[in-house]
């Protein structure tokens, strides 16, 4: 130890002091004995401090890291290295850490509260009704890769019935539209299905020139064409079943103004019967071309975007054949059938264009979206004139706006829309909400609100005014339905 000379010559100055300060040291042998003894506790203290320094480099020179000492002087536990973290992790799992690696789990349970107002003095309305109802959906994504993930999600729902129980005894669900499932069946367990099962497929090879990504999916997925497209067309639970392919591509990348697109092609299938009903298997056959023009402009937070696309659907002999019945359940809800038959629907076939454009700027930081769709259904072969001068049960238009955005606690949005769905417009993945027995050959008003009231749970609230259409005619009454919905939902 390098200070060992300089203690030994203090304790000896303090000896002498001491000496020569008390009577108690007079005797010189008495002094030279304590003097032996310092120097022996000195020597057993620059041991045993030599011995630890010795410890030290050699835990150092072994890679323990560094030696960190705590406040009381006590050596503190080394950091240990990333390397030995991973080992001993993948000794603890037995290996399974690797899978761990890039799993996500996520989730949401949603409880409603339904009422129901069927207005008209008709014999045949529907009386009030309250309703209690919840949504799970539970599931993982695994990225295996940049380019492969896989996923998997399981979800509430019931089939419908004009009882509001559920559908029969099988184990199918007849309701694509709806993850919904009624507090009702004297207390029998509840329904889970598989929601969702997929593999995405992402080329690192597909970037070249203006291609920024290529998505290939395939199984039970999230419907691509949500977003050129409203809730008119597509409810928001229904999750297709086949493929598709996404192309993203840039047009222009300037300093002020942004041209991105992208091209969506899918093919679905609805309906496999090896022609069982006289009617071929039913298919879906899509494409969606979208431009996204964004405008940078000093005078707001973000910049101003647009979407503006146009789709093609074909849902080929899905009309004809009982290809839209599920478990002796008819998914044409409002769409009517050809007169004395039972299998085939009125309007022969669904041939859609869909024209869509949505604004979304950020005056004052809030965001605002307003939209507006439109669909004809060019297959339609029955062509019933409506009483609206001019348009056929064909048509569905729908306009609306959206203020605000839920993304956080305290935020907050609002929401109106306007819908007009023809008879023969669509078929029956439209909205469930909207309408109650039927949501095509409907027309009426949404207003939505909700508030973020942590960042895990959300509370919303709609009005739906809904009113038939051609009432009066085909045993269709003028009724009007009012119903109101009241939601918690928590995400996990």
């Amino acid at each position: 130890m390098r200070h060992h000379p300089i203690m030994r010559l203090a304790s000896v100055l303090i000896a002498c002091l001491m000496f020569c300060s008390s009577p108690a040291f007079a005797e010189d042998t008495q002094l030279i004995e304590m003097i032996k003894n310092m120097q022996k506790q000195m020597s057993a203290l620059e041991s045993t401090v030599m011995a630890q320094k010795a410890e030290i480099q050699a835990l150092k020179a072994g890679g323990g890291g560094s030696i960190q000492m705590s406040q009381g002087g006590v050596e503190a536990t080394p950091p240990m290295s990333e390397a030995e973290f991973k080992q001993r992790l993948s000794d603890a799992t037995g290996g399974s850490d690797k899978w761990l690696k890039d799993l996500k789990f996520k989730g949401d349970l949603r409880l409603r509260y339904e009422a129901f107002q069927n207005t008209s003095g008709a014999i045949t309305e529907n009386d009030d009704r309250n309703r209690f109802r919840y949504r799970l959906r539970f599931g993982w994504e695994k990225k295996f890769n940049d380019q492969m993930n896989v996923g998997f999600y399981l979800a509430s729902g019931e089939g419908p019935t004009t009882s509001g129980t559920t559908a029969g005894s099988s184990a199918l669900n007849s309701d694509p539209t709806s993850t919904n499932t009624s507090l009702d069946g004297d207390f029998n367990f509840k329904p889970i299905y598989i929601e969702k099962v997929f593999a995405t497929y992402t080329p690192d090879w597909a970037k070249i020139g203006p291609v920024e990504k290529l998505n290939i999916t395939a199984g039970k997925m999230d419907n691509p064409f949500e977003k050129g497209s409203s809730d008119i067309l597509w409810d928001r639970d229904v999750k297709p079943e086949g493929i598709y392919e996404k192309v993203d591509f840039k047009v222009l990348d300037t300093s002020n103004f942004d041209l991105k697109g992208y091209l969506t092609a899918g093919q679905f299938v609805l309906d496999e019967d090896s022609n069982t009903s006289g009617g071929g298997d039913a298919n879906l056959f899509a494409f969606q071309l979208g431009m996204n023009p964004v405008l940078y402009t000093d005078l707001m937070e973000r910049p101003i975007d647009l979407l503006s696309s146009v789709s093609y659907y074909s849902f080929g002999d899905y009309a004809t054949g009982s290809n839209f019945m599920v478990g002796g359940v008819s998914l044409a809800r409002g769409n009517p059938l050809v007169p004395g038959s039972t299998t085939q629907l009125a309007a022969g076939e669904f041939q859609l264009w869909e024209i869509y454009n949505e604004l979304s700027f950020y005056p004052y930081g809030i965001p605002v979206r307003p939209y507006f769709d439109w669909i004809a259904n060019i297959g339609n072969k029955a062509n019933n004139r409506m009483n609206v001068p001019g348009r056929t049960d064909s048509d569905a238009w729908a306009i609306g706006i959206k203020v605000g955005s839920l993304n956080k606690k305290n935020d907050w949005e609002v929401g109106y829309a306007y819908k007009w769905i023809g008879a023969n417009a669509v078929p029956g993945f439209n909205d469930s909400d909207f309408g109650y027995a039927g949501h095509s050959g409907k027309r009426g008003s949404v207003i939505k609100a909700g508030y973020q009231l942590t960042d895990y749970l959300t509370l919303n609230g709609s009005l739906f005014f809904i009113n038939n259409l051609n009432a009066g005619t085909g045993g269709i009454i003028d009724q009007e339905q009012r119903r109101f919905q009241i939601d918690m939902n928590w995400k996990f």
